[in-house]
């Protein structure tokens, strides 16, 4: 039945591309099967460089293992870039930053959708976009991994998130030390986000809190996260922290029991890159696709 759904969804795809229609087809995380959501943020420079390839390569596995749902938060024009990688899954859905969504089978078959005009919005404004994206997806009932690409998955972050229907947010530590220290304290990487409908129980209106939050640090999330936090308080969004010897941030990775391994304190690309290849984490199939689309 799922598979007569998606083939009508797919013929009807190129003759009508209203928002309406998608609407319908992604009304509730239920079109997802019920299976949690993986959000990647995605633009064409983490393509052209092998950066998304390097994380699909890592993270595929588990994403499989897992029955994981990955959705590409990803503009119009540079989604035309995954044309370019065959091993995504046709199921695979696509983001547009005009709210509509799409997947890897429709953009392979009908190509890209024309832009949807919404208006003024936290989705539509670049600086809350990331937020109000996973904001979407958690009112419409799915649960939602929100990770960076700009790393290489060891382990399967599924199986480190303890009774995971049970939790309300699952973050990591982003301090200057080991030593976390539970009181007060709110100094989270917005690199990696495990989030449950729960969340939209807290009565001190979470998402509105990290939007305003996210303004104030002009775009920052992850200042925007920790703000929000802060304002909210344990006991209204109750938290649990990952251990830093399984996520931590670049400078401070335990390579032998680290889980997911991340460059974030990289800026640049081809120091990411750089910083993948010294660690040997920088997979040789990603070289050889680089060659390929440059040929």
């Amino acid at each position: 039945m799922k598979a007569v759904l998606l083939f009508l969804f797919a013929v009807a795809w190129p003759i009508q591309y209203s928002a309406h229609a998608l609407r319908l087809s992604f009304e509730t995380c239920s079109d997802f099967g019920g299976k949690k959501v993986v959000l990647v943020n995605l633009n064409k420079n983490y393509m052209t460089t092998g950066i998304f390839y390097n994380w699909y390569h890592s993270a595929q596995p588990f994403l499989q293992k897992a029955d994981a749902q990955l959705v590409i938060d990803i503009s119009h024009e540079d989604s035309e870039q995954l044309l370019k990688m065959p091993e995504l899954s046709d199921h695979y859905a696509l983001m547009y930053p005009d709210g509509s969504f799409s997947t890897i089978s429709m953009l392979r078959t009908s190509g890209v959708p024309p832009r949807v005009n919404l208006g003024k919005s936290p989705f539509t404004d670049l600086m809350t976009h990331r937020v109000a994206a996973i904001q979407r997806l958690i009112e419409k009932g799915c649960t939602v991994m929100q990770v960076d690409i700009d790393t290489v998955w060891k382990a399967s972050p599924f199986e480190d998130i303890k009774d995971p229907e049970a939790k309300t947010l699952v973050v990591t530590d982003d301090s200057k030390t080991d030593r976390w220290n539970r009181n007060g304290h709110t100094h989270f990487c917005g690199c990696f986000i495990y989030m449950t409908p729960k969340i939209l129980s807290a009565k001190c209106n979470f998402f509105e809190k990290w939007i305003e939050g996210t303004r104030h640090y002009n775009g920052n999330e992850q200042g925007g996260l920790n703000s929000a936090l802060s304002i909210c308080g344990k006991k209204d969004v109750p938290y649990d922290v990952l251990p830093i010897a399984w996520y931590a941030d670049g400078p401070r990775t335990h390579f032998d029991t680290a889980h997911i391994i991340h460059a974030n304190y990289r800026t640049n690309l081809q120091g990411k890159i750089m910083w993948l290849k010294r660690h040997h984490l920088w997979h040789p199939s990603t070289e050889e696709w680089l060659n390929k689309i440059k040929a």
